[in-house]
């Protein structure tokens, strides 16, 4: 196999060759924990020579992370066959993830359903959920929900917070199960306790909403916030959505444009529409146009057609820039339907017909070039 270390390594100023002999994992992974992960992967390249698969287990996610190496799939999936190979589970887990979603390999969904079955014989338990998210989607196997229910149901037992998740949408949902919204909340619930993100925007939702639980509107932004706080883009523009609107908490806009900001970074449209919307200086936030513009721009782009109006308004009636009413016209343009039809009538009279010309064919450039040249 290939060595994908160097061999000669520089560690906070000193030069280490080949220093993980008679060294153990420990002590590795004690390097690790201190900061040291280049000396660490030395010592556990090292061990992974003689076989060791915990250490070709700690190399593949050096690879994989970027940790004391420079990042390479490649190299991680390497590692992880060799694991593999020597009949490690997480090592299984791993190579048929990579199949799954094709990570430095074809994707390969039958593939990642045999090394997920290996794994899954030896009671890995995310092997276990992924076979079960396999058949659920009917990745590599025939769909079968009552399969994946049965899979959920075995990787939950064994302690697995994603499972529990999946398990909650079946039960939700029917799905391979008859539908039960108070075991799925439960789920939800413990899911939710150990961490998991989606299961704690999840019951957020069935606070929101009251699903199967009596409507809670101050527990749905306890969850919702645990869940934003972890990257979840619905749970952050659920609770932007709650300080802007006082739901189960008290009006913050300061907090509302924080959190639709995280969501719109992550490419939520509607959350830069609001964004839009509040720099617009609604409900008494202060305008700024430049901002505005730019948020109702990125959301026109990922078709937010609400985002054309916006954009509109910023040129028919600004407060800090030139008033532009060609440029007006031209997003009205794109506003369809009676509304479209009533904000231009109403231009008409104030434009020449070649600006109305210039207008029409600005639009048709800004449509055709993905809204980029406007």
């Amino acid at each position: 196999m290939k060595h994908w270390l160097h061999r000669f390594i520089i560690v906070a100023g000193i030069t280490l060759a080949t220093m993980g002999f008679g060294q153990t994992y420990d002590d590795a992974r004690k390097l690790a924990d201190d900061g040291n992960r280049a000396a660490a992967n030395l010592i556990w390249q090292d061990l992974g020579d003689a076989g060791h698969v915990r250490s070709l287990n700690a190399l593949g996610y050096s690879y994989a992370r970027g940790l004391g190496v420079e990042q390479d799939y490649g190299a991680a999936f390497a590692f992880y066959m060799r694991s593999a190979e020597l009949g490690d589970a997480r090592g299984q887990f791993k190579v048929g993830y990579y199949f799954d979603i094709g990570r430095s390999v074809e994707e390969d969904n039958i593939e990642a359903v045999r090394w997920y079955r290996m794994a899954a014989d030896q009671d890995y338990s995310w092997a276990i959920e992924n076979l079960g998210l396999n058949y659920y989607y009917g990745d590599g196997v025939e769909q079968n929900y009552d399969k994946s229910f049965a899979l959920f149901s075995r990787a939950a037992d064994l302690g697995n917070a994603n499972a529990m998740l999946d398990l909650g949408v079946s039960y939700e949902l029917g799905e391979g199960v008859e539908r039960n919204i108070i075991r799925a909340v439960g789920l939800y619930r413990s899911a939710a306790k150990l961490g998991d993100k989606n299961a704690q925007n999840n019951l957020g939702l069935v606070y929101k909403y009251g699903r199967g639980v009596e409507r809670d509107l101050e527990q749905a932004v306890i969850w919702f916030e645990l869940a934003a706080n972890q990257g979840v883009v619905e749970a952050q523009y659920s609770l932007a959505s709650a300080y802007h609107n006082g739901d189960g908490i008290d009006v913050d806009l300061e907090r509302a444009v924080f959190w639709y900001g995280e969501a719109g970074k992550q490419g939520a449209s509607v959350a830069q529409l609001r964004l839009g919307d509040l720099y617009s200086g609604e409900a008494d936030w202060p305008r700024d146009e430049i901002k505005a513009e730019r948020w109702y721009l990125v959301a026109a782009r990922q078709g937010e057609v609400d985002a054309f109006s916006g954009l509109a308004g910023l040129y028919e009636y600004p407060q800090n820039t030139e008033q532009d009413l060609v440029r007006a016209y031209m997003w009205y343009q794109m506003v369809s339907g009676t509304v479209g039809v009533l904000q231009r009538m109403k231009l008409r009279p104030l434009l020449t017909p070649d600006e109305i010309a210039r207008a029409e064919g600005m639009a048709e450039t800004c449509q055709e070039s993905g809204y980029y040249e406007c």
